[in-house]
């Protein structure tokens, strides 16, 4: 797996799910794997990631990759209109 920008990727994702809403998102449900959480912090990157949240959001950190071992860290939801 090739290495991306955290920051830009997601970015990049939460614009993409709004315009295929076709407007503002009314709120999100996130799973976040819990290692995407630990290299936030590592980076100091936590408090940018949750300007990226422009919308209200719920969620929990998760290891669902953990039976094959580590692969990556993701962040999956499902945003609403």
């Amino acid at each position: 797996m090739d290495p991306t920008d955290l920051i830009a990727d997601t970015r990049r994702a939460f614009e993409n799910a709004e315009a295929s809403l076709g407007g503002h998102a009314s709120g999100a449900l996130l799973f976040i794997c819990a290692y995407r959480r630990v290299e936030m912090e590592e980076r100091n990157l936590t408090r940018t990631v949750i300007e990226l949240l422009t919308f209200p959001c719920a969620g929990f950190h998760t290891y669902g990759e953990s039976w094959l071992g580590h692969i990556n860290h993701t962040l999956t939801g499902l945003v609403v209109a």
